[in-house]
């Protein structure tokens, strides 16, 4: 795991953001820009293994092409000392999930906007040919907005195991569930279309 300070890819870490099951990701100032971005960082416990190293690339290469206000955009990715990474749109503020765990359940019109967002952006995925499969709280980031109740951005992310609708290979295995359990829909489950 990368400190503060440390240096990816030319990119200086400002900050740990998060970690999750394929990877960590950051805060980090641009080499060039003057600003910052999000890193992903695949983990380097998975560095050598082949299914892990392509569901990352694979995220970079299916949503980098879409462009819509309600999907972070990639904008970059790169191998650097022998570990993947994806440089995204940083979001400020939180995800969906750290909100109802700290508010507790939302005002309506806060959920509202935050389930309008997330199923704009799915159907703007979707209407490009990609399925998200990993949809959940956390996997959408909101940014407040000066009205409590109208957050300024809602965003997915994550699109770490999203596959193509025409694609004919998988990166799972037969009988292999690929999501979280607790929000899966049962054809995914069962790994029917």
């Amino acid at each position: 795991m990368y400190q503060v300070g440390d240096l990816i890819a030319g990119y200086r870490v400002l900050e740990v953001l998060g970690h999750g099951g394929m990877g960590e990701v950051y805060k980090a100032a641009h080499p060039r820009l003057p600003r910052a971005d999000a890193i992903k960082v695949l983990r380097s416990a998975h560095a050598t293994d082949p299914v892990f190293r392509a569901r990352f690339e694979r995220e970079a290469d299916l949503v980098a092409p879409l462009n819509h206000p309600n999907i972070v955009a990639v904008y970059d990715r790169g191998i650097y000392d022998g570990r993947l990474w994806i440089a995204m749109e940083l979001v400020p503020g939180t995800d969906a999930g750290h909100l109802v765990d700290t508010l507790g359940p939302l005002d309506p019109r806060l959920a509202m906007a935050i389930v309008n967002g997330a199923a704009a952006g799915l159907d703007a995925a979707h209407r490009r040919g990609i399925t998200h499969r990993d949809i959940k709280p956390a996997n959408i980031l909101v940014t407040p907005g000066e009205d409590a109740m109208v957050p300024d951005a809602v965003k997915l992310t994550d699109f770490g195991i999203a596959q193509a609708l025409d694609e004919v290979t998988s990166l799972t295995g037969t009988g292999t569930t690929v999501g979280t359990m607790r929000y899966c829909s049962p054809e995914q489950i069962d790994g029917r279309a």
